[in-house]
């Protein structure tokens, strides 16, 4: 089953990056899961959709349904415990 993860994240955000890096790790470790970056200042029509208030939020998806969202900074552990519980 493939897990998808949107990524809602702002181009200057630093803490969106220290996700994209813990991301980066999760997908090198996991080939069952897909990663879709979101820009939140110019996919307007996405954020809404999900509601997005902050960046960076992940929101995870299991057969195109949510059953996740973490807002803020994210650890690998974290992450995995999201993924695999």
């Amino acid at each position: 089953m493939t897990i998808e993860i949107l990524k809602f994240y702002t181009p200057t955000c630093m803490p969106c990056r220290m996700v994209g890096k813990v991301l980066d790790q999760l997908i090198s470790e996991n080939s069952d899961i897909k990663v879709t970056n979101i820009d939140a200042t110019e996919d307007i029509a996405k954020v809404d959709e999900y509601e997005i208030f902050s960046t960076p939020t992940l929101v995870f998806l299991k057969d195109g349904k949510e059953f996740n969202r973490k807002n803020g900074v994210i650890s690998l552990k974290e992450l995995k415990e999201i993924c695999f519980s």
